[in-house]
Formats: structure tokens, sequence, C-alpha cells
């Protein structure tokens, strides 16, 4: 049982890191952690009436005897090494390990916040550990279990390493993939705590083969697959009760140089923006336009048809070359344009994962480029006559409207050959503690704004004053990636992509049609809207099921407000139902919409044709005639209207249709 025991949790330590650790700067924050332990309970007296904090070997040598024998149990050598260590720490510092000159209380709290200092960001690895099936308080005992074991585990792992014993460390190596890959009786939910399930196994793989493996599985077990990456979607697109996938670890980032004129970025389904762009700098080059977090990763964002903001700027999804998915055989295709077809590539790049798992994604991307960002506020009556000007002359055109403001701020950019002139300010120290200590403020007034509605018009006020404003030359990177602390808050949206006419009429409406609920809301007392309505405006897309089909140029308006506002579902919905009367009106696969209603009908009749032409390529292929990668959900969504229900394809349509691309007129 023991030795068990001890194989579990060596491996967890080893599964706790995704890559190779420093094991011997770990050896030596364990061994520090150690004498920690030992001395703090040296101050503890076992024998006889004493001060509570008398400084007395003895409990500190009963546990560290405690310790030695259960570590006998892995192994001889190792617990040897730490008793060697600690004979010669207690020869070198005394029967109190070096506190025999320190008062009571510095003798208890000095290596009281030592240990703690040297061990929180692993106790806070252990407590966060993604998608955990375990509860909060067996996670920190698990967590106190690695720190007071920590030193034997670690020259353990450094004599495995060296070649001692190679049996024990494949038995390690295999427990501890098993930790890291599969997960049982896992209760997921996603970020905004808007959907939720419990699968029968989820899976977090790290490799291609760990994908075939998962289909082998889902075969064999007659299960439905879905893929989840951050969960940063709000409807239940990714809910499963059968196997879930992980997409985490799956997290590999490579450039494609091969051709110098059209450079791919290469990234695993669960690579996050952050890596993405880590990547691309070190060679120069970017993505041409993003969405603003970078916790998010790119099988979900191409999945959904996400995008930025660019006059000339499609979505994310319309920049994928080529993309590498494991089918419901369990086998690898590249879908390009070259060898499938332009009908085809529009069906798969915004599929929603019904074309099977993930496991690459080619992006084209350029070389890098600077933008003068310019930011100002302008009244929100000016800006409804000046729009239809402003948004067509520059590269990127953002609005963004606090509520019960007559201002707006008007953030637009263009590209220059200026030289920077404003420092970065991405991933660097100061903007993580600003925005961590802006979450944490911005918590509390939500806390007010939802306990008081009527203070909202105050704080949001107040919070406007206070946004960034900005007038620099910085690379694109930075101008679109300057709102991260917005992970840190969980929130409500409501986006919806609209089609514009020359003179931006669709979207005055919209925006008009927000205005007027949030002004009836007011008036009735209520004060559902208490963060942003934002607009972005981009080049229209190819993709089937994109949200921003169609000729021209598209508009997506999002509201948000903090999670758990009181009447925000009948607010968003009032809204939305107004939106879903306007030109090529469309939800945001990614944004909430389920609880909107009659949505699923409205989806069914926008998407009457582009549905049945993604029914057809799906069943010329013979992708998953079982649905196997489909859910609740899509079931009703995207299989469960009338116009597209799935007909009988013959063989011979099948082996036409892989040879022959797909058009619109053969549909």
């Amino acid at each position: 049982m023991f030795q068990e025991n001890h194989i579990y949790y060596m491996a967890r330590r080893l599964a706790m890191h995704n890559r190779q650790p420093a094991w011997l700067f770990q050896l030596g924050i364990d061994f520090v952690s150690l004498l920690c332990l030992v001395s703090l309970l040296a101050r503890v007296s076992l024998v006889g009436i004493a001060p509570p904090l008398a400084a007395d070997a003895h409990a500190g040598a009963v546990f560290l005897l405690a310790l030695l024998l259960y570590g006998v149990s892995l192994d001889v050598v190792a617990t040897l090494g730490v008793a060697a260590f600690m004979l010669v720490a207690r020869a070198l510092l005394g029967p109190s390990y070096g506190q025999a000159q320190l008062g009571p209380a510095l003798g208890l709290w000095l290596p009281l916040l030592l240990l703690i200092g040297l061990n929180l960001p692993a106790l806070i690895r252990a407590m966060r550990v993604p998608f955990s099936s375990d509860g909060w308080l067996l996670r920190l005992l698990k967590a106190l279990h690695n720190v007071a074991l920590g030193s034997i585990y670690s020259v353990a792992l450094l004599l495995l390493n060296g070649g001692y014993r190679p049996e024990l460390k494949a038995k390690l190596q295999a427990e501890a993939r098993r930790q890291r890959f599969r997960r049982e009786r896992l209760h997921w939910r996603n970020w905004g705590h808007t959907a939720e399930c419990r699968p029968q196994v989820a899976f977090l793989p790290e490799t291609l083969a760990d994908l075939t493996e998962i289909m082998t599985e889902a075969r064999a077990s007659q299960r439905r697959v879905r893929v989840v990456a951050t969960g940063h979607s709000w409807p239940a697109l990714s809910v499963t009760n059968d196997i879930l996938v992980i997409t985490h670890r799956l997290d590999k980032v490579t450039v494609d140089l091969r051709d110098p004129q059209r450079p791919l970025l290469i990234a695993e389904a669960g690579a996050t923006n952050q890596q993405m762009n880590a990547v691309l700098a070190q060679h120069g080059l970017t993505l041409p336009f993003n969405v603003v977090l970078e916790s998010v990763r790119i099988g979900g964002l191409v999945a959904t048809g996400s995008h930025g903001s660019g006059w000339d700027m499609p979505t994310l999804s319309d920049l994928v070359e080529a993309i590498e998915i494991v089918n419901a055989a369990g086998e690898l295709i590249c879908y390009r344009a070259e060898t499938h077809g332009p009908q085809v590539m529009n069906a798969v790049r915004v599929s929603l994962g019904l074309f099977g798992l993930i496991y690459r994604v080619h992006l084209r991307v350029q070389p890098n480029y600077r933008v003068h960002q310019c930011d100002v506020r302008l009244p929100l009556a000016v800006m409804r006559q000046q729009i239809a000007a402003l948004v067509p002359t520059h590269e990127a055109l953002d609005l963004y409207y606090w509520p019960y403001q007559e201002v707006v701020t008007v953030r637009m950019w263009d590209r220059t050959d200026a030289p920077s002139n404003a420092a970065p300010t991405r991933n660097t120290w100061q903007r993580r503690l600003s925005h961590s200590a802006f979450a944490v403020f911005h918590a509390w007034e939500h806390v007010i704004m939802r306990t008081w509605p009527k203070t909202v018009p105050a704080i949001a006020a107040f919070n406007y004053r206070w946004f960034p404003h900005h007038n620099r030359v910085t690379d694109v990177v930075e101008a679109v990636h300057w709102r991260d602390a917005i992970e840190m808050l969980r929130v409500s949206c409501v986006e919806f992509a609209f089609q514009l006419d020359a003179d931006l009429a669709t979207f005055q409406q919209a925006w008009q049609d927000a205005l007027d609920v949030i002004d009836d809301f007011a008036a009735q007392g209520r004060y559902p809207f208490n963060m942003t309505l934002n607009a972005r405006f981009i080049k229209s897309s190819d993709c089937l099921l994109a949200p921003a089909l169609g000729p021209g140029h598209v508009c997506y308006i999002e509201i948000l407000s903090s999670a758990e506002t009181p009447h925000w579902q009948e607010f968003a919905s009032a809204i939305a139902l107004r939106w879903m009367k306007l030109p090529g009106a469309r939800p945001h696969w990614a944004k909430e919409w389920e609880f909107i209603p009659g949505i699923e009908a409205f989806i069914g009749r926008a998407y009457a044709v582009q549905l049945k032409q993604f029914h057809t390529i799906l069943e010329a292929l013979g992708v998953d005639p079982e649905r196997r990668f489909s859910n609740a959900l899509l079931d009703r969504v995207i299989f469960g209207h009338a116009a597209v229900a799935p007909a009988q394809t013959r063989p011979s349509d099948v082996a036409v249709a892989q040879a022959v691309p797909f058009s619109l007129e053969s549909i």
C-alpha cells in the first residue's frame, strides 16, 4: 500500500509539470522546506510541562523519524540521502535547527513565512489543477503531502533521471501520463458558469497519438466526443456526458518559413494567443488581427468564427490555410483548399467541432507592423453623425459606451512607419499587478451595483473617467491585446453580427435598439447593464457558418454586464429580439444566446442555405455519419431543422464529391 501511495504521489508531482522541471533547483527548495518544517515542530515540547513555544527538539525528531520510515517504503537510497542531509543540518545548526538564538515568536514565524514563500507557487498550482475531479480540501491535503515528502521525492527523481532503478522510473512515467491524460468523475464548468457537465471520462491529450487513442475508445464504447479549450464560450457547445477532450496540453507552436512570401503559423488546438504571439515575435511576424484576450486557445477561436477588428480584416477562421483533424475513424485528415476545394474549406474552418478533433491549424501571418492608435472621446450624438465617414477611413475602429453616459470612446488605429513611442505593456509585472488590482476593485464595484442597482450610473461614470485612452505608435499586437483584465472577471455577454449597408443604417438601428432597451429598463428602476456596449467593424467572412458570412462588411455589437446581474437575461433578450429583426443578423456562436426566446428557430432561418450546404458537405465526405462529435445543443441547432434534415447519400455521390470541389451552384 505504501509503495502504491508513493508511486501515485511521485507521479502526481511529475504530472503537475507539463515540462521537465529543474529537479536540482526543486531539491534545494524541498530541503529548505524540510528544515523549516522540522524547526517549526522543534518549538513544540512533547515531554514534561513546558511553555508552548519552548525550544525542544523532540517533536522535530519524531516527525523526521516518521518521515524517514515512511520514505523507506519508497526507496532506501533516497531516504538515506535525506537523513544524511538532516544529520549534517542538525550538527551545523544545533538541536533546534538554527533557532537557538531566536526569540520564541521570531523562531516560529520566520520559518513559517519562509516555508509559505518557498512553496506558495506549488501550492497554488496544486490547488488550481485545471478541471480537477477532487474537491478543494482534498487538493490542499495532496499539496501539503507533496511539501512534507518533497525532499525524498526530489532525491528519488534525481536518481531516476541518472539511470537509477529504470523499472521504477517507467512505472512513474506511466502513472504520471495516466494522471495527466485521463480524468474520471470530473465536473466541468465553463468560465462564465453558464454551462457544465459531468462526462464519464475526460482526456487531456498531449500528442496526435493521444487523439487517436481517444477516438479508439470512443468507437469501442459508442460514446460521443466534445472538445473544450479554455471554456470562454458561454453556450453549451462543449457539454457532454460521454467523453470530453480538454486541449490545454496540446499547445505546441511553430512557424513555417519555407515560403518567405507566405509565412504560416502552425499551432496545436490548445495553444493560447499568448503562446502564439510569443513565437511570432521571435520571427518578426504577427497575426494581422486577433481577439482581445490572450488566454483563449486557437482551436476554439477558429471553430466558432471568432473575430478581431479591422475594416478589411475578416474572422480568424478565414486566416486558416490548412487544418488537421482526427476524424471519427481515428484518421488524421489535413484539409486544404488545394485538395478539398474552397467550399469544403469554408465548411471546416467554422465547424463547431463537427468534423472531428482539431489537431493543428495553419494560419496565414505577416511581418510585424506598427500602428498609430488614437482613442478619442466624442459626444454620443456626434459619433452617430460621423460614424459612417469614420469607419471606412481607418484600418480599425471600435466603439466603447458606458451605461447612461453622453459620451463614447472611439478607438482607431492605422498602419504607420513611424517609430514606436510607447513602451510595451503586455506581459509586464506592472500591468499584471494593475490589472489584478483592477479586477479586485471592479469585483467589489459589481457587488455594489448588483445589490444597489441605482448606483450603476454613478459608478459607470467613475469607471469611464479611468478608462485607458491612448495616443501612441506601437506594435499592432499591443494595440489588439489591451484589455486582458476582463479575463479576471466573470461577465455576461450577448453579441450579434449585422450586414452593413453604405450609410451604416443597420448599425445605427442596432445601436439605437440597445440604447432604447437600456433606457426602458432604467425608467422601471432596473439597471441590468453595468459594463460596456461595444461595436467593431470587419470585412465579411467566406466561412459557411460564420456569423459574418455575406458580401461587403459586417458590424459586431456586444453588450456586457457582470455575471449574475439581476434581470440580465430578460434585458439581453429584449435587445436580441430587436436585433433579430435586422438584415443579416446572426448571434456570435461563442457568446450567450441559448436563453433568447426563439433563438434556435431563428438560427435555422438565418443559416438555412448555409446549413443545408454544410450538411451536404458532411454527408458527401462521409464525415461522422453517427454524429459522434455532436451534442444535445448541436443536435437541435445544426441537425434539428427540417430544411436541413440529413438525406441518404449514394456512394457514387461521395466519390464525386471528393473528386470535385464544391460550388454554391452544385448545392
